[in-house]
């Protein structure tokens, strides 16, 4: 039986390069805009990169970039990643751009420029369906920060722990962002303002069963240089002194799932007694 087309798989030959190229394409040769000059009723059709390119200045994310194309050359999204096999990362980073630029367009340019018509709004309709399809395949997302959107990469303990702790959502968001995966620097001060609220609850977790898990993680929130810095003289400080940044990054990653880990543990701990009463019931 030949398989329904809306089950059918959107990505069954996938390639990041190859879905790079599409996204590009849509973007960047095909034509969606229009562009009429009244004093001779001359038109040109134009595609969301010409219509980007020509309000650039008024762009309020382009930088000290003047032109478009310079700004996607200094992002590395440019289409000079076609003669190579682009990252998944850096596919992640063009649907950001991606993103932002067409919100961009269709919020301000669109709606005060008189003589710009949209004439293809499947175009733009094809780009955000693509955007997205991808984004679930790479198991990322977007989030909207003030009028900003960015890449966060999913995560199903800090989708419960945002949930639970409505206060932690922002830092959590923060620390998954594609922009930060590689910030040392950023990660630390993530984690180290997401370990006071952990002391906070800490005595809870451990007077109730998680101990381990608690003192094992705070343990390595005071080793790793989270909360006091690097010391040689400190045998354990001095393992993760001489760890490259990368090495570091994914000890962060680890104490990052931890302290969700014993966030997490929060709402059990509330009818944790409750159940133990009716174990007793004989």
């Amino acid at each position: 039986m030949i398989e329904r087309l809306s089950k059918r798989n959107p990505f069954l030959n996938f390639s990041i390069k190859g879905e790079y190229q599409k996204l590009d394409a849509l973007f960047h040769d095909t034509r969606a805009f229009c562009i009429t000059n009244y004093s001779t009723y001359h038109q040109k059709h134009i595609s969301y990169f010409d219509l980007l390119n020509n309000s650039f200045l008024q762009w309020e994310y382009r930088g000290s970039d003047i032109t478009l194309e310079e700004m996607m050359i200094s992002s590395h999204i440019s289409e000079d990643d076609f003669s190579i096999n682009p990252s998944e990362e850096k596919l992640l980073y063009y649907i950001q751009f991606l993103i932002n630029a067409i919100s961009f367009l269709e919020q301000r340019i669109l709606n005060t420029i008189y003589n710009i018509r949209q004439e293809n709004f499947l175009i733009g309709k094809a780009l955000i369906e693509n955007c997205y399809l991808l984004l679930d395949k790479l198991k990322a997302e977007v989030k909207k920060e003030y009028s900003e959107w960015y890449v966060v990469y999913k995560n199903d303990a800090a989708s419960a722990v945002s949930v639970q702790h409505p206060e932690l959502e922002a830092r959590i968001i923060d620390y998954l962002k594609l922009n930060n995966r590689n910030n040392l620097e950023r990660k630390k001060e993530i984690l180290g303002s997401l370990s006071n609220d952990l002391e906070k609850q800490e005595k809870e977790i451990c007077d109730k069963g998680f101990k381990l898990l608690c003192s094992d993680t705070t343990f390595l929130l005071n080793k790793s240089g989270i909360r006091h810095e690097l010391d040689p003289k400190d045998k354990q400080k001095a393992f993760f002194l001489a760890m490259d940044e990368q090495e570091r990054i994914k000890w962060y990653d680890r104490i990052f799932e931890m302290f969700l880990a014993c966030m997490a543990e929060l709402p059990y701990l509330k009818y944790k007694d409750e159940i133990e009463q009716i174990r007793k019931i004989k």
